[in-house]
């Protein structure tokens, strides 16, 4: 067995994963946060409930996305590149073979000064895999001053991140991690009560390959100019156009640090098609940049003509593919429990002018597969 070993994030980590298994199929998790050395120590968690072995790589991975060296449970490791044994396409700082059903806790640390970023975790195979990263500090006494966790992110397009100001001590944060061999190019803006705060602008960020950031509101590369004057709850929003992205949220209360997930962004269609029975909207969070979960809102209930009624909507918007494709479906049972079947919504997305639009079909379709109806339908996105 081998063992190499390199990481690096600073302020919290907790990182749960589920993965995948077996020769030629690998699974991505990201830690968009992680701090080593300095007197600070990170401790990488990951236990595998499954039943066969795998190879599990670990990148550790610095702001401009070169991989860091790390001392793991006290064995010097240094950067390496892809070999025959390592995860397809990324380089890694170490790597290990978890046996079935085994759990492994790393200590990581470093002789010198502070090092942070970001950890890309990749597993071997289809089966789910659990991990945790937690990084701490401690006292002349041995006793922990700190202990701070961050939970795993998947990549999105778009994120929020609440902003609370109580007092002069409060400080809210960000920390962002590009997953991808490509550059990314980044926009951050700063809101209350849904208005723009008064004297910020659109501040735009590029990412390099596996590229991190981390930043504080107060921060003057964020919004640190207007940071004096700002009081209460505000709202980041971070997106981008170029690719998908992890966030998680900090958090600062004088010398204590905590960590709280960002949220994937939420959007609203309006959608319209022959025999509506009203307006119909969709409303629904993306949680890995291509598959969403929310809700329908239509008024097509014969059982309560005219009255809305609430549907869980889930599917994907396949925007690796060319075209792209756009799937959604919903289940349903008539009031009187006589009926049962699915509705499919299928379509290509694209854009008019500066605004997102969905054409395609709307199918019905009993529970046994037979099509009931079928019409054309126009999606629009409001927000």
């Amino acid at each position: 067995m081998k063992t190499r070993l390199c990481l690096p994030i600073l302020i919290f980590a907790i990182c749960v994963l589920t993965s995948t298994a077996w020769s030629s199929a690998w699974n991505f998790w990201y830690i968009p946060h992680l701090a080593f050395g300095a007197g600070y120590t990170s401790y990488l968690t990951i236990r595998d409930p499954q039943s066969s072995s795998r190879w599990v790589y670990v990148a550790l991975r610095d702001d401009a996305g070169s991989l860091l060296s790390a001392n793991v449970e006290g064995i010097g490791q240094t950067n390496t590149n892809p070999d025959a044994n390592a995860a397809p396409y990324y380089g890694y700082s170490f790597y290990f073979q978890l046996s079935a059903s085994q759990e492994k806790t790393l200590a990581i640390t470093d002789s010198g000064g502070l090092k942070t970023g970001w950890v890309l975790i990749t597993g071997e195979g289809i089966g789910n895999m659990s991990s945790s990263l937690r990084f701490t500090t401690r006292d002349g006494s041995g006793n922990p001053t700190d202990v701070v966790g961050i939970l795993p992110a998947e990549s999105n397009f778009d994120w929020t991140v609440s902003v609370e100001k109580r007092g002069s001590a409060d400080y809210t944060g960000l920390a962002v991690a590009n997953p991808y061999s490509n550059p990314l190019t980044l926009t951050v803006d700063f809101y209350q009560n849904g208005i723009r705060v008064p004297g910020t602008s659109t501040r735009t960020f590029t990412l390099p390959a596996y590229g991190h950031l981390a930043r504080f509101v107060h921060e003057g590369v964020l919004f640190g100019d207007v940071w004096g004057s700002f009081s209460g709850i505000g709202t980041l929003r971070i997106s981008s156009k170029t690719g998908t992205f992890s966030v998680v949220a900090l958090r600062g209360d004088n010398s204590q640090y905590s960590s709280l997930p960002a949220d994937a962004g939420v959007q609203n269609w309006n959608v319209t098609y022959a025999g509506a029975g009203g307006e119909t909207t969709w409303v629904w969070r993306m949680f890995d940049g291509y598959h969403f979960i929310g809700y329908e809102q239509n008024y097509d209930d014969s059982g309560h003509p005219g009255q809305a009624q609430r549907i869980r909507l889930r599917g994907v918007v396949a925007s690796d593919l060319t075209p792209q494709m756009f799937v959604a479906d919903w289940i349903y049972t008539s009031t009187d429990g006589a009926n049962q079947g699915m509705v499919v919504f299928q379509g290509l997305p694209g854009k008019e002018g500066s605004t997102d639009v969905i054409n395609g079909t709307r199918t019905d379709l009993s529970k046994d597969g037979a099509q009931k109806s079928q019409v054309t339908f126009r999606a629009t996105r409001v927000y």
